[in-house]
């Protein structure tokens, strides 16, 4: 893992807005996302699949929804679900309710929590690249920029 990939990851300042390719959503996304949604179709089987799926759910939970591409994903294709984005990083917490907002839903609410199968608080490590933050040791080494508990 080279860090200087990863030098704007949590870099607030660093947002660029962009429309990812094949939705009709705007998302701010860190730089090195630009490819991910602009250039590629982010994930395009997972996001029929889900679509798909949820035609007729009421509620779509999105744990770790980073910046909320599968909120908005689920939310202007079903504009009746109700939607949880559940996000623990702050900058990223940040940049999803600053997405949601942007594109105007309704039916969608976010929480800076993590979820977990039992009550309390752990100690989470929050990583260089947010794809790899994780709340327990892990048998790959990861730099870690800091570590905060979390609900």
């Amino acid at each position: 893992m080279n860090p200087s990939n990863f030098q704007h990851e949590y870099d607030l300042t660093a947002l660029q807005l962009i429309r990812p390719r094949g939705h009709p959503f705007e998302m701010e996304v860190t730089p090195r996302y630009l490819h991910h949604y602009v250039h590629n179709s982010y994930e395009p089987f997972t996001a029929d699949l889900l679509a798909n799926l949820l035609f007729s759910q009421r509620l779509f939970i999105d744990v770790g929804a980073h910046y909320g591409f599968y909120t908005l994903l689920a939310v202007t294709r079903h504009s009746r679900l109700e939607v949880l984005a559940l996000e623990p990083v702050q900058e990223s917490y940040t940049v999803l309710t600053r997405n949601i907002e942007r594109n105007g839903v309704k039916g969608v609410r976010a929480l800076q929590r993590a979820a977990s199968d039992c009550d309390g608080r752990v100690l989470f490590n929050i990583s260089l690249s947010w794809t790899i933050t994780v709340s327990t040791p892990t048998p790959w080494p990861r730099p870690c920029t800091r570590s905060k508990w979390t609900p």
